[in-house]
């Protein structure tokens, strides 16, 4: 594990000194432990965009498109929802 060293106002070291003190754990722990839990939200955060972005390209792309409308169509004949958990069961003549 390597150790680093950083700079912090004081106001920030007083209220982690105190949660980590009604935690029961180090300043060190509460630190790491916020830096976990910050590089886990930033990491879905930056994918929650890239899907936002690959939708928006989704949505302006007609081959896409074009092709949603033919799977809908080849859905229509699907069995409606409340049928939907017997379909296998008792197919269609």
């Amino acid at each position: 594990m390597a150790a680093i060293s950083l700079k912090l106002p004081d106001s920030l070291i007083q209220q982690s000194d105190q949660l980590a003190k009604e935690l029961g754990v180090s300043r060190t722990a509460l630190i790491r432990r916020a830096l976990r839990h910050e590089i886990q939200r930033s990491r879905r955060t930056l994918e929650q965009q890239a899907i936002i972005s690959d939708l928006a390209h989704l949505s302006a792309d007609r081959n896409y498109l074009a092709e949603t409308d033919q799977l809908d169509a080849g859905c229509a004949d699907l069995p409606e929802e409340k049928d939907f958990e017997d379909w296998w069961i008792h197919p269609k003549p």
